[in-house]
């Protein structure tokens, strides 16, 4: 599809919500031929813009179209990528860098054959950005209200309360760009067709997104109806890939194992620079080692790394009696040994692994999951430099600049909405609720779904005060913490 094409097929699009008719133009000719030139380079980073506008990937485009803008002014494709640019910055919510590339179109070129179709766009920014100032965000809320969940549905949704209420204060009086949050509460019931009537009924509402649940098998039930009905979902807690997979509008914050098992390979290999690993686990029925193992050593193998050891335990007593399971003479031959450990007393369970490990003699690395995390045996566990990773990190560990303060502010509101300190759910609440808010305010008031799914997947890291979140293009969360203890100290690595 040309430019033109392009360009027009927006028009299209947009005719109806500005109430204008389209025509389509005589082909478009060079503006001041005698000033233009054929730069090949620009032809061909145009044509990658274009190519990842038709893929989807805004913010791509939009810094290639920049590109062309910059680096070669007197191109025959400045023109059009000025107003694609524009049109990308319309698609990214920046309406006022886009209404300054329409601005800087008309001026250079008054008559372009493209004036009319910079004009319906700058009339586009006008309508949006009215709507956005008229309209305020509707968010989807579904949490269970049965009697074995209230008290942890209320302390998540307390949390995410409070990010829709710092949001609404923050926003000042004559600010266009900002909109206010409304939620649109529905109980997921205790039946799976109560739960999609709740959805059902958000969608007929037209919730902008949806946000909720706090278990994955709730979660699955939201996310087949939210993707039915085409309306953005993000499940805060669920961990369950079935959640999103294969879906376009379904979204999970809390990283699965999966994930965790693919990050943690690639810190092995890549960030730490080893080549042989070792693993040893414990398969549960609730299958959480096993996802995170088999990502692991998938990844380990595509990154061209060395899996020397898999061990699996029979039981939790296992961790206890290592030496029983491989002869210690098998760690001479992995710089690294991943030891996801799920257990219900992670503390006990992971001082008797570092006991047994003791035993076998020999110098490894330690690589964990998140059970690892703030264990009172720093020294022990220094010993073998133990690295993990973590979805969770508490404003006591944390040492972002800032995020200290913030956190208090936090913990004070909390304890004066809620009569108690925040628990994990409350943190979890505030920091996927502030995310999925800030995603929303770069849209327009006059986005679809797919604009809005995109955003979310598109969006850049977000820092919370105890989670971080950034879906990189994908469905899932892959933004973590990686920890170490070293020297007899929990540092947090990255």
């Amino acid at each position: 599809m040309g430019v033109k094409a392009r360009i027009l097929f927006f028009l299209v699009l947009i005719a109806p919500l500005i109430g204008t008719s389209v025509l389509l133009p005589p082909c478009a000719a060079a503006q001041d031929l005698a000033q233009v030139h054929n730069i090949p380079a620009a032809d061909s980073v145009f044509a990658r813009g274009l190519a990842a506008w038709d893929a989807g990937d805004m913010s791509k485009a939009q810094a290639l179209f920049e590109q062309v803008r910059s680096d070669w002014p007197l191109s025959a494709q400045h023109s059009a990528a000025t107003l694609m640019a524009g049109r990308t910055a319309y698609e990214l919510g920046q309406f006022d860098r886009a209404r300054g590339l329409v601005g800087r179109f008309s001026a250079r070129y008054p008559g372009s054959t493209y004036a009319n179709e910079a004009a319906e766009l700058l009339a586009a920014i006008d309508r949006a950005e009215e709507l956005r100032r008229a309209r305020p965000v509707r968010l989807g809320v579904v949490l269970p209200l049965t009697e074995d969940a209230t008290i942890a549905a209320q302390e998540l949704f307390n949390g995410l309360h409070l990010a829709v209420r710092q949001h609404n204060a923050a926003i000042a009086p004559d600010e266009p760009t900002q909109r206010p949050v409304e939620m649109v509460f529905r109980s997921t019931g205790a039946t799976p067709d109560s739960a999609r009537l709740a959805v059902e009924q958000l969608a007929k509402a037209g919730v902008d997104a949806i946000w909720g649940t706090l278990f994955s098998d709730t979660a699955r039930i939201v996310a087949e109806e939210a993707e039915r009905h085409r309306t953005p979902f993000l499940a805060p807690m669920a961990t369950d890939p079935d959640v999103s997979a294969g879906r376009e509008f379904v979204f999970q914050a809390n990283p699965t194992m999966a994930v965790r098992g693919e990050l943690l390979a690639r810190l092995a290999i890549n960030g730490l620079r080893m080549d042989s690993v070792g693993v040893v686990a414990e398969f549960g029925p609730d299958g959480l080692s096993e996802q995170l193992v088999d990502a692991f050593v998938e990844e380990v193998s595509r990154l061209g790394g060395h899996i020397n050891l898999v061990t699996f335990l029979p039981d939790e007593r296992g961790w206890f009696e290592l030496s029983n399971h491989f002869p210690a003479d098998t760690l001479q031959h992995v710089e690294a040994l991943l030891l996801p450990v799920f257990s219900d007393n992670p503390e006990r369970t992971i001082g008797g692994t570092l006991s047994s490990l003791d035993l076998l003699g020999q110098d490894v690395r330690i690589l964990g999951n998140s059970a690892w995390h703030d264990l009172p045996m720093t020294t022990h566990a220094s010993r073998y430099t133990a690295t993990y990773i973590n979805d969770f990190n508490p404003p006591a560990v944390a040492d972002a600049e800032g995020t200290t303060g913030q956190a208090d502010a936090f913990i004070a509101e909390f304890r004066r909405l809620a009569g108690h300190d925040p628990g994990r759910l409350a943190w979890a609440g505030f920091d996927t609720g502030a995310f999925l808010l800030n995603v929303l305010q770069t849209v327009p008031g006059s986005a679809d779904a797919r604009q809005v799914a995109r955003a979310i997947r598109q969006a850049p890291r977000h820092d919370g005060l105890a989670h971080r979140i950034a879906f990189d293009g994908t469905s899932v969360n892959r933004a973590v913490y990686y920890h170490r203890y070293s020297f007899g100290q929990l540092t947090l690595l990255r």
